[in-house]
């Protein structure tokens, strides 16, 4: 059971994120963390003999990667469909607090909007500027995100930043009312949205990055701006299982027939503008 008391709950309230934790979803972080190191380590021997299985999960994914990219992108597909990453994401000791917290009565769970990032040092192919996350996913607007990584994440290695209170209200954003996957890989070739008149300046200098251990878990609200950190460290890649609950009895989804972003049906990917048109501006 997660003992979130009054107090951090008004800290919630104000700030739209809080870094908690439980037992249970460190077990299941540190065991999703073991099945992709024997993966990884599978994949090796199938091609090369002399290596040491001593090797921490960084070592292990640096080899694959110097060995041909392709190695450790393969690595990075197959990590969603672990039956360890599935066990993490449908956590009950964390529906069990969200149902206690916002009285909510059956939880949504999107599987395709459930991510497991590895961020390489120096890599920005995979960067997310300032954003809100209802705006991409438009699930229950109570909807909360859930960040959890498989090793420490220090400034270094490219903790989130976030703009406390910054969910107390929708912003409107500009961008193109049909999903066009970008053609060079590249996050911000794709990004469908972007804040509208928003200054960089502004939301970087009243921000904080938010370092988290191992294991712990943060949450934050679908409003909360936020936006991707930078790994600068050397060698430590940032291991992170990103997944989203929401309130499936929302009443505003509910009238929409449930529509929500969904991958699997491209058409959804640009569904805030249809949802909220008052929000949208063509590019």
């Amino acid at each position: 059971m997660i003992d979130v008391d009054s107090k951090k709950l008004k800290s919630f309230n104000s700030k739209g994120y809080l870094i908690i934790n439980d037992s249970e979803t460190k077990r299941k972080a540190l065991y999703l963390k073991k099945a992709i190191k024997k993966v990884m380590l599978r994949k090796l021997k199938s091609i090369k003999s002399d290596f040491s299985e001593t090797l921490d999960i960084d070592a292990t994914y640096n080899k694959l990667h110097a060995m041909d990219p392709f190695l450790s992108g393969g690595i990075y597909d197959v990590v969603r469909e672990l039956p360890e990453f599935l066990d993490l994401i449908n956590i009950n000791s964390l529906k069990v607090l969200l149902k206690k917290l916002f009285k909510w009565k059956q939880i949504h769970l999107p599987y395709g909007l459930c991510q497991f990032r590895i961020d390489r040092p120096g890599d920005t192919k995979y960067h997310f500027d300032w954003h809100q996350d209802y705006t991409f996913n438009i699930i229950s607007k109570s909807a909360i995100t859930f960040w959890v990584p498989l090793t420490d994440v220090t400034l270094e290695k490219g903790a989130v930043r976030i703009l406390p209170g910054s969910h107390k209200k929708l912003l409107p954003v500009k961008g193109k009312a049909c999903y066009e996957p970008g053609n060079n890989g590249n996050a911000s070739s794709h990004l469908t949205f972007k804040l509208l008149n928003a200054k960089a300046s502004d939301l970087e200098s009243n921000s904080i990055s938010v370092p988290i251990k191992a294991g712990q878990i943060l949450m934050f609200h679908s409003h909360v701006l936020h936006r991707s950190g930078y790994n600068i460290s050397k060698n430590f890649n940032r291991w992170v299982a990103i997944f989203r609950m929401g309130d499936l009895y929302d009443n505003d989804l509910i009238l929409r027939n449930f529509f929500c972003a969904r991958p699997n049906k491209p058409i959804t990917m640009a569904g805030f503008s249809k949802v909220h048109p008052d929000y949208f501006f063509n590019e």
